[in-house]
């Protein structure tokens, strides 16, 4: 009875160590094997290679983080590169359809906070395309997406209280559109990294009613000890 009692513990421990890994597996063409994916987080960095279209990264699970990955085929084209994060909030495998050359395109699944994450995240870049978009049809894109705008144009100022006003109004509708998916997302970790990104826009009072609608498992996360 001991021995069988030691054996169900061992047993018991090597599979919750096993529970508590995240591991990444990705596919990509053949014509990439050889090329190299990169891996960071808040505690570390990690490298694989791609061989015969595969490349894995087996990590311990230890805090709901976000994992940055990139690709050196894709740094090294122009020295630029979009880094591309997948909000990871427990254990478990997450699948990448990896884009080797442009490595910000690659499809995940398997990662339901990153999805939720990414989701309200797409709405706000699409508001936020729209200010552009309807001034550079008022304006022409000569003045709103040139870096270095002709400021002595009379209608530089003009077009930039437009910006303002279009902004103010978009960001009060962020904040109300915030506070809707927090509640009906109050459970998960994608809530706590949307408002810790956006808390120093908010009023005080606001981020502190926000904040209490968070499920208490991830306000001692890092983004939760943030907000």
């Amino acid at each position: 009875r001991k021995l069988k009692f030691v054996v169900a513990n061992l047993l018991f421990t090597v599979a919750a160590s096993h529970a508590q890994e995240v591991t990444f597996t990705g596919t990509a063409d053949k014509k990439y094997d050889g090329n190299e994916i990169v891996l960071y987080w808040t505690d570390g960095k990690d490298t694989a290679v791609v061989q015969d279209g595969k490349f894995e990264f087996k990590l311990p699970f230890k805090d709901p983080t976000r994992y940055m990955f990139m690709s050196r085929l894709d740094a090294r084209k122009d020295g630029k590169y979009a880094p591309f994060g997948i909000l990871v909030a427990k254990s478990g495998t997450i699948r990448i359809e990896g884009n080797i050359e442009e490595f910000s395109a690659s499809k995940v699944k398997g990662a339901k906070d990153d999805e939720l994450y990414n989701s309200f995240n797409a709405i706000s870049s699409k508001a936020k395309r729209k200010i552009q978009d309807d001034l550079v049809q008022k304006y022409g894109a000569a003045l709103v997406k040139n870096k270095k705008p002709d400021t002595s144009d009379s209608r530089y100022k003009q077009m930039m209280q437009e910006y303002q006003q279009m902004s103010e109004a978009n960001e009060k509708l962020e904040v109300d559109r915030l506070r809707k998916f927090i509640k009906e997302n109050r459970g998960s970790f994608a809530v706590v990294c949307l408002l810790d990104s956006r808390a120093r826009n908010l009023e005080l009072a606001e981020v502190e009613a926000l904040y209490k609608l968070l499920a208490p498992t991830y306000k001692e996360s890092r983004n939760g000890q943030s907000i």
